[in-house]
């Protein structure tokens, strides 16, 4: 198993912004954030989707940032699978939980369709995308949208803060990202 000296899991569930905060702190854009989770250089970090790190071909990896959409890893029997060893692999632990209502979330998935449509149509999109991809895509964000409007992302962050306290974690950060991910630097940072 890949053990890791500085871990750093940014979780959410989709469409909660954990793409574009990991662009922005990569970028520099969120110096403050960044010290305050303690990534001073974020060129000197590795970056991984959860669905990604077990490829990683290292076997210790000084700093890592996962990527973590609990609505995509969580699973009824194993609930975060691999997530648990990861953190005991690991000598310092900082979770930075992105916080976003069921409203919001739906509106970002109905974004997501609605883009998607557009790429179908070639509507000012950089590339088509096939129907047969656009079925499957619109199939899953429809999916999604209905677990959110049944209150399935509270019940994820029921689990995801019950996780968290069960493991060994440096600190826990929870950021508002109910507003444009953009603004998150302006936003009040929470530590528990």
């Amino acid at each position: 198993m890949l053990h890791v000296n500085q871990l750093i899991i940014i979780g959410g569930p989709s469409c909660a912004g954990k793409s574009t905060l990991i662009d922005k702190i990569r970028d520099g854009t969120f110096p403050d954030l960044s010290e305050n989770i303690g990534i001073t250089f974020p060129s000197s970090w590795s970056y991984a989707k959860a669905n990604d790190f077990m490829e990683l071909h290292e076997q210790v990896i000084e700093r890592l940032v996962i990527h973590f959409d609990f609505y995509r890893q969580y699973q009824q029997k194993n609930e975060f699978n691999y997530l648990p060893e990861l953190v005991n692999n690991s000598n310092s632990v900082i979770i930075l939980t992105l916080d976003v209502s069921p409203e919001i979330l739906i509106k970002r998935v109905e974004s997501r369709i609605y883009g998607t449509l557009k790429s179908l149509l070639g509507l000012g999109m950089n590339k088509r995308i096939s129907c047969l991809h656009f079925w499957r895509r619109t199939k899953l964000l429809l999916k999604k949208r209905k677990a959110y409007k049944e209150g399935h992302s509270m019940f994820l962050y029921e689990k995801w803060f019950l996780f968290y306290s069960q493991n060994k974690v440096k600190a826990h950060w929870i950021l508002d990202s109910n507003d444009n991910i953009c603004e998150l630097s302006r936003s009040v940072h929470e530590r528990i």
